[in-house]
């Protein structure tokens, strides 16, 4: 899959770095400013469960979505078509980065059914 990433610094560097591991063509394009929110980024293969990606799409975008997910060392986590895209950025906003800031500094988060982790 031929793939563009923006920014090349912990975010969109370690994506492009596991996605080109796992096969894919891609070109880095770099922009000045970008927030880190993925400090932690490399630690992620040390962890004892994949941490979640929580993502929205549409039936058809959603086994390449998925993909690109397992790809990028995450296991991907389902919330629905487009409609939930606003919720899910709701979701983000409104607890994960209070929670950063809040003191328990960078973390990784698992959504899994009931004996999934």
């Amino acid at each position: 899959m031929n793939i563009t990433v923006i920014g090349k610094g912990n975010v969109g560097g370690g994506l492009a770095r596991c996605w080109e591991q796992a096969g894919h063509t891609v070109m880095r394009i770099s922009h000045d400013g970008n927030a880190n929110f993925a400090a932690l980024y490399d630690q992620i293969d040390a962890q004892r469960v994949l941490p979640s990606a929580l993502y929205a799409a549409e039936e058809d975008a959603r086994a390449v979505t998925e993909q690109l997910i397992r790809d990028a060392g995450y296991e991907p986590t389902f919330v629905g078509n487009l409609d939930h895209a606003r919720a899910l950025e709701d979701h983000l906003s409104g607890l994960m980065f209070p929670v950063l800031k809040g003191g328990l500094g960078p973390f990784f988060y698992r959504y899994a059914k009931p004996g999934e982790l």
